[in-house]
């Protein structure tokens, strides 16, 4: 079996998030400066190989921002990536790999903190994903 990328991972989202709301966004790497409406998916660390190596546990983030300064569309786009992980992430094969389980690492979506120059909100998302290894 292939790997669980971010790459993967946000390809993934993508093709559900089209279906739900298309003007949403999802990028890796840094949160870009544009659009407003955006999930950036960021790979962490985890617990590491799982069931004797077969399978692998990784976190993940997504920051999800929402349009100008609306607190309400913010959390909107945090609690769709939410639904969408927490309702379809589980014993799916996607390009190669098999998720088996997508869950969070703490509670729900949970508002950053951070200064943004153009005052947009912004959500953070963490996920513990375990999909099958190479």
């Amino acid at each position: 079996m292939a790997q669980l990328t971010t790459e993967l991972l946000a390809s993934l989202l993508r093709s559900r998030m089209d279906l739900i709301d298309p003007s949403i966004e999802i990028v890796t790497g840094r949160v870009p400066d544009m659009p407003d409406r955006v999930v950036t998916v960021v790979r962490g660390s985890g617990s590491g190989s799982t069931m004797g190596g077969v399978f692998e546990k990784v976190d993940y983030t997504l920051e999800c921002r929402g349009q100008g300064s609306d607190l309400g569309d913010a959390e909107k786009v945090a609690n769709t990536v939410d639904d969408i992980i927490m309702d379809y992430f589980n014993s799916i094969m996607y390009e190669g790999v098999y998720i088996l389980v997508a869950d969070r690492t703490g509670g729900g979506p949970q508002q950053l903190k951070i200064n943004d120059p153009q005052s947009r909100y912004s959500f953070a998302c963490t996920y513990s994903i375990e999909s099958g290894m190479d």
